[in-house]
């Protein structure tokens, strides 16, 4: 896998899930304003916001674990 592959890719699965987001809150607030219940979306733009919180968080593990190892090697 090219190192630009795997610079992408995390960014672009982060805008997908910024995506579904976006949409699910249009989507919470359309229901809203109908006046239907809106519980099960609602619960969706939970799932979807805790997701997005993991994809970051792995994300910022993965950068700090190469970021550690390039110290290392560095100072070999």
């Amino acid at each position: 896998m090219s190192q630009y592959h795997r610079l992408v890719t995390p960014d672009r699965e982060i805008r997908e899930a910024e995506d579904q987001i976006a949409q699910q809150k249009a989507l919470v607030r359309r229901r809203i304003v109908q006046g239907t219940p809106s519980q099960g979306e609602e619960d969706r733009l939970g799932q979807l916001e805790r997701a997005l919180l993991r994809i970051k968080e792995q994300r910022l593990h993965k950068r700090s674990s190469e970021l550690q190892r390039k110290v290392r090697d560095r100072s070999r």
